[in-house]
């Protein structure tokens, strides 16, 4: 049958429905093309276009009696040649050789094998098509707002899924004018087609300039319109600062605000009702702007203050506020940097402090319900990291109190460089200490001057990266050295009971100062129950010199006599 009778079949239509399926053979696939048509044989219509008169209906009746024939009797002659027939097609198409192919087939069967067809190839797609709109769109707010809009190519379906996202986050890390400039215009086309929805977060940040004043007022407008309860505006900027516009101090939908590169001056009150978390970077405010703020704000529970200036004395006379953080910035101006930030919060219970040398110090009247805190230092080995020290004994005394303690990496380098000098740490009520240490000796002193202090430590968690040098700006490397190689303590440690030591990556081995210190706990520790030192790979290691090293740490910590019988000692 060629494709003019083909066509002409298509038209005359019918009550026999038959799929005719034509294709040509392209290499490694088929292209098939459809072409569905029902048609009903009269012969007088036929004889006319055809010329074949009767013996061309003669002939159709034939065909029909011997398919009936075939339904009903179930002669084998015509089941095999259509069997012949399929099996020769199939084999055309494995080869792939050009050229025609013409197919006749039931309506079932092809529904049949384009639905087994459609969910082979489309079985991923089917499965996160299947999803619910409310979970893709969950899905997408994670992503960035570029990346979630990119996905509206994917079907109609997905065209405006990404316009009903519950969070907006648009960042831009360039420094460049004109690319910031099509960044902010994008931003305002996308919140055009976004509003209106169920907003809960909305997030901007990018390399602010003055000239986008107007624009940032617009997005804190459509914030405010859409009550949006989570609003990040993190404007990274070396010399402008935004002002806050007024509208913004009275938001009773907030329940999150983060700020970074704002300048803070409510000329009225300030009415957050409902914050609860509230973070600012680099944010320009003073005493009585922080008394408005934390009067305002009766939910409030975590305050969190990095690199902001204009502050001298922060009272914090909330019993809902329970979390501070506090940071200093080497940035600031060397003659603020002399000043003191006094810290008055006799309700929190968690307090966490990063203090730079060249930053400015902190001083603690009244933290009594502390619980918990987290101490650590940018260190910067510059000579003026000896105001550094003395500020580091004036913190430790004010914390003597705590329950819990972390020390990071740079607070454990200063507190070695004092107990080399000879310096003790007062004794605490700490039951819990998180230290953050060098994987090499340099960090002993300092965890010996940590243990020295806490009598009734029960549990330590020691995480090994990294190396930490002295330096000779801050003492004298010899004395350090010698006072490593005294690894002992005063007295015995009476309430100790899990000690684990763990590494950051695949770093090496623990090093023969971590070895000799766990030998000491194992000496001391009276009633220490189990410690735990994680090898990591090391332990499966094929090679033979790290096996070897394997083998005698074992030996070297299960030979260790112990104080208490109780102990064991885990190696993973």
């Amino acid at each position: 049958m060629n494709d003019e009778r083909f066509d002409r079949e298509s038209r005359s239509g019918g009550a026999y429905g038959r799929i005719i399926y034509y294709g040509s053979f392209d290499d490694d696939h088929v292209v098939y093309k459809r072409k569905k048509f029902h048609y009903k044989i009269e012969q007088e219509v036929e004889a006319q276009e055809s010329g074949e008169g009767e013996e061309f209906g003669e002939q159709e009746g034939e065909d029909e009696e011997e398919e009936l024939t075939a339904e009903e009797g179930g002669e084998e002659g015509v089941e095999v040649e259509e069997e012949e027939e399929e099996e020769e097609e199939l084999a055309e198409e494995e080869v792939g050789e050009e050229g025609e192919n013409y197919r006749v087939e039931s309506d079932e069967e092809i529904s049949s094998a384009l639905s087994s067809n459609k969910r082979g190839k489309q079985m991923s797609i089917d499965r996160l098509s299947a999803l619910p709109d409310s979970l893709l769109a969950r899905i997408l707010s994670f992503l960035d707002m570029k990346e979630a809009a990119m996905t509206g190519v994917l079907s109609k379906r997905w065209q405006f899924l990404w316009t009903g996202l519950p969070r907006l986050r648009f960042y831009e890390g360039s420094s460049r004018t004109e690319k910031i400039r099509k960044f902010v215009a994008w931003v305002h086309r996308t919140l055009v087609i976004c509003s209106g929805h169920n907003l809960e977060t909305f997030e901007i940040d990018f390399r602010y300039d003055k000239c986008f004043a107007s624009d940032v007022n617009v997005w804190v407008d459509f914030t405010l319109k859409n009550k949006v309860k989570d609003v990040a505006l993190l404007l990274n900027s070396r010399k402008d600062l935004y002002l806050l516009p007024q509208m913004m101090y009275s938001n009773s939908s907030l329940t999150r605000l983060s700020m970074e590169g704002c300048i803070i001056s409510p000329k009225r009150t300030v009415e957050w009702g409902s914050l609860t978390t509230l973070y600012l970077d680099k944010v320009v405010l003073n005493d009585h702007v922080i008394e408005k703020i934390l009067s305002g704000c009766p939910a409030l529970y975590e305050l969190e203050l990095m690199a902001c200036t204009g502050l001298y004395y922060l009272k914090i006379d909330h019993q809902s506020l329970r979390e501070l953080k506090i940071g200093c910035w080497k940035g600031e101006k060397s003659g603020y940097c002399e000043t003191f930030l006094e810290i008055s919060a006799p309700y929190i219970h968690t307090l966490q402090i990063s203090q730079h040398p060249r930053g400015r110090r902190l001083r603690l009247t009244d933290v009594a319900s502390l619980v918990r805190a987290d101490i650590d230092f940018e260190v910067d080995l510059h000579p003026v990291s000896v105001k550094l020290i003395s500020c580091t004994e004036e913190l430790f005394n004010s914390l003597q109190h705590v329950k819990e303690l972390e020390v990071g990496y740079g607070c454990l380098e200063v507190l070695s460089m004092l107990a080399v000098k000879g310096w003790l740490l007062p004794h605490s009520e700490r039951r819990r200490l998180i230290i953050d240490a060098s994987k090499d000796e340099n960090s002993i002193p300092g965890i010996l001057c940590l243990l020295e202090s806490s009598p009734y430590l029960e549990t330590m968690v020691i995480s090994l990266d990294g190396f930490c040098e002295f330096d000779e700006d801050w003492v004298n490397i010899s004395p350090a050295a010698s006072y490593v190689k005294k690894v002992d303590l005063q007295s015995d440690l009476w309430h100790l009971k899990t000690v684990t030591i763990t590494r950051s990556g695949d770093s090496d081995l623990p090093s023969d100062g971590v070895l000799n210190l766990a030998q000491l706990l194992l000496k001391r520790a009276r009633v220490l129950e189990k410690m735990v030192i994680d090898t990591g790979k090391f332990a499966t290691s094929s090679s033979a010199n790290v096996a070897s090293n394997y083998i005698r740490i074992a030996q070297m910590l299960l030979s260790c006599p112990r104080s208490s019988p109780k102990a064991v000692v885990l190696l993973h």
